[in-house]
């Protein structure tokens, strides 16, 4: 019994480092272990909240007599549950330490490693607040039989931790005609309140924002450098939003002026985000493309003749206008009104954005 203790109290050691002198006999990066992650959401938290299980899976593996899985997640959002290991032999954590949530197993016993493909663990977590976070698989680390120890640093493997839209805290939605828009748009990460826990759904959204808000709905990668954006005004535009404006950019939805400037700061109208949508639509090639080619075709005064301000819609949104009120996306505001120039509200972009990714 006191050497089965020892052994596992050695390798103990050797999983979580807790001390120089416990560092394993060799140490190296572990190039041939094929490591995957998934993401499966059980919405029957008991504290009412979703709980989601974080599975990692390793392939090809060689003689593995032990492991330590290491995930980052948000701490603030999420508590770790329980985890559930795939093999056989005597476990440890989940481990909360700050940002990180490990946990361990080892075989006992004078036996071989497993080979081949296996599941290692899955890591059950707590949603805390309705907001989503990235959960990222920070570090793995293999034991074989002979105690010998390689260290795994995945790259760029994290997903998406799903929100909740009961659980999300806002202290001025209660109420609002957008309230449960708002609360899924923030729970699926399209868009956030601001640090004080307001949302501000009657806001204006600028140019920014809205860059922000498109990119995210419609999961638009980001580039993985952003320098200099190709705008005369690119001093002007925030480094928070510079990925997303590069993003919305190079898909063609979204540019600057005529003079080359981006107006990152300056409030977005209807029209202007009329005519980024049907630029979608257009792209879209399915029930967006006739929308347009509907409008283009003679629809078009019908469907903008339908507003009473139809003369203040400009000609160059005319068309756009058309296509992405005849889709849906889109509808007037009160008295007949499309307001083409008016302001978009944080609450009509939500509205209008969770309309587009639903598509």
């Amino acid at each position: 019994m006191r050497m089965l203790r020892a052994g596992i109290g050695l390798l103990l050691l050797l999983l979580f480092g807790a001390t120089a002198q416990a560092a394993p006999a060799s140490q190296a990066t572990d190039e041939s272990a094929g490591l995957t992650m998934s993401v499966a959401a059980d919405a029957n938290g008991s504290d009412g909240g979703g709980v989601t299980a974080v599975r990692v899976d390793a392939q090809q593996l060689k003689d593995l007599y032990a492991y330590s899985i290491v995930l980052e997640v948000d701490a603030q959002h999420w508590e770790a549950v329980r985890a559930e290991h795939g093999l056989e032999g005597f476990a440890v954590g989940p481990l909360v330490k700050g940002q990180t949530v490990e946990a361990a197993l080892t075989k006992v016993g004078k036996t071989a490693g497993t080979s081949g493909d296996a599941s290692l663990v899955t890591i059950v977590l707590r949603l805390k607040q309705g907001e989503p976070a990235t959960v990222r698989l920070k570090q793995v680390e293999l034991v074989n039989s002979e105690l010998q120890k390689k260290v795994h640093l995945p790259v760029d493997l994290q997903l998406q931790l799903p929100g909740d839209p009961a659980l999300v805290r806002l202290t001025d939605i209660k109420g609002h005609w957008a309230e449960a828009a708002i609360r899924q748009a923030v729970a699926y990460g399209r868009v956030s309140g601001y640090t004080d826990g307001s949302f501000k759904p009657q806001g204006q959204v600028t140019r920014a924002e809205f860059a922000v808000m498109l990119t995210r709905a419609l999961q638009l990668p980001l580039p993985s450098e952003v320098g200099s954006l190709d705008y005369t005004d690119n001093a002007a535009i925030p480094n928070w939003s510079k990925p997303y404006v590069a993003a919305v950019a190079q898909s063609g939805w979204m540019s600057g002026y005529d003079d080359g400037t981006f107006r990152a700061q300056q409030p977005i109208t209807r029209a202007e985000i009329a005519s980024i949508l049907a630029r979608i639509l257009v792209t879209d090639g399915g029930q967006a493309g006739t929308g347009t080619k509907a409008a283009a075709g003679g629809s078009q005064a019908a469907t903008t003749g339908s507003f009473a301000d139809a003369a203040q819609i400009p000609v160059w949104a005319r068309e756009a206008v058309a296509a992405v009120v005849a889709s849906g996306l889109m509808q007037g505001r009160g008295g007949g009104q499309f307001a083409p120039l008016e302001r978009t509200t944080r609450a009509e972009a939500v509205i209008v954005l969770g309309k587009l990714a639903e598509r």
